[in-house]
């Protein structure tokens, strides 16, 4: 029997909408995977999240800003105060922050691989790994951290700068370090990209100082000085007094992880290789004065954020979440970087899972090793892709 005129026309039509369709399958799932585990209460939900949502409460939901309660910035306690409002569990509206920029996530970052692979279909895988990405669903669902709500901002300031919108560009990374220090890895980007390309005022900056003041006017309302939106960061520097916070750092080579040992010693030491590795590879950009293209600019965002952590000394596990997630987009315009993608994702989702569930699967030093194999290969891959694209335009120049 054949198949009927209707089953005809709708097979056709699921053909023709398949990535669409697949969309909704995959929307639906990752929906599902996060709602199931919104009662998980990670070490970091009992020790901090919920206490500090108590504090809130005592001292009166808004009127509680007028003081720090945790050690996030002022709007992430706004954010806390409105939850003491809402008539759902303080464990899931945590979550529910993170889960709703979890696809906001996937949203920017299908834009932007869209933007650089001139591909609809690739832009619809991308968006279904993100909310689907082990990374990204522990973080926010399981482990109930707000490293998708600065990434989200980040990732947002990263599109406007492909697009020339500067002021936009800095807003948007303004209201990433309202919400969390960590946006700080992304300034030797944005530093590089001023000293190279140059399609900006350093005034632009200042964006992000005011966008800090705005966001905190809840507290600033309450009786906070404009000092206190910047003080807290600035006392949250050097607070972990160790090489290695369950991040597998280069460093790890020297130190245990999580010891307190050599810490005076090293850390001056990481932090001046860390400027120097930044440093070669503004150099490198500036010796071989090529134009950095849509492609390149986003390569150069992704590998400067993976210096800055893989180098820098005190790192968790989760400040590589910002560089996961643009790892990306480099797997989506650089298909050999795929595997060195996987290892990325596997040494994260070990060290979640050491932190979270207490398992550690694999030692900690081949982790190390993983992790330091995948920083010298896209290092590598970043050299050839950059060099190929001058290497054509000398040519294209010379014929």
């Amino acid at each position: 029997m054949k198949p009927l005129a209707v089953e005809e026309k709708i097979i056709k039509w699921m053909r023709l909408h398949s990535f669409h369709i697949a969309c909704i399958i995959v929307t639906a799932l990752a929906l599902f995977i996060r709602f199931n585990v919104l009662d998980f209460e990670s070490p970091d939900m009992k020790v901090f999240l919920l206490p500090w949502f108590n504090e809130m409460i005592d001292g009166g939901g808004v009127h509680a800003l007028n003081q720090q309660v945790g050690n996030y910035g002022i709007p992430y306690q706004t954010l806390i105060a409105v939850l003491t409002y809402l008539p759902i569990s303080p464990v899931h509206g945590y979550k529910l922050y993170s889960i709703i920029c979890d696809f906001g996530l996937a949203v920017s970052i299908n834009y932007i691989v869209r933007r650089l692979t001139g591909s609809k279909e690739i832009g619809l895988i991308s968006y279904n790994i993100i909310i689907i990405h082990p990374i990204v669903f522990l973080n926010s669902s399981v482990w109930g951290q707000c490293d998708s709500i600065f990434t989200l901002f980040c990732i947002l300031s990263l599109s406007c700068l492909l697009e020339e919108k500067n002021t936009a560009t800095f807003v948007f990374l303004g209201v990433a370090f309202a919400f969390k220090l960590q946006a700080i890895f992304a300034l030797p980007f944005f530093l590089i990209i001023y000293v190279c390309k140059t399609k900006f005022s350093i005034l632009n900056i200042l964006w992000i100082p005011i966008c800090m003041v705005i966001l905190s006017l809840g507290g600033i309302i309450k009786g906070r000085s404009i000092g206190d939106v910047f003080q807290l960061y600035v006392t949250q520097v050097g607070t972990y007094k160790r090489v290695s916070n369950n991040y597998p750092s280069l460093w790890n080579l020297l130190v245990d992880n999580f010891t307190f040992n050599h810490y005076q010693i090293l850390s001056p030491l990481c932090i001046a290789i860390t400027i120097v590795a930044l440093g070669i590879l503004m150099l490198y950009l500036l010796y071989n004065n090529n134009e950095l293209n849509k492609k390149t600019i986003t390569y150069l965002a992704f590998l400067s954020t993976y210096i800055t952590v893989f180098f820098l000394p005190s790192m968790h596990e989760r400040y590589s979440y910002i560089y996961i997630v643009m790892g990306l987009t480099i797997a989506c315009i650089d298909k050999r970087t795929i595997p060195a993608y996987i290892g990325l994702v596997l040494v994260d989702c070990q060290t979640y899972s050491q932190y979270l569930f207490n398992v550690t699967p694999i030692p900690w030093m081949v982790l190390v090793t993983l992790n330091i194999v995948c920083m010298i290969w896209y290092c590598y891959r970043f050299v050839q892709m950059y060099s190929y694209r001058s290497t054509v335009e000398r040519k294209i120049i010379s014929d």
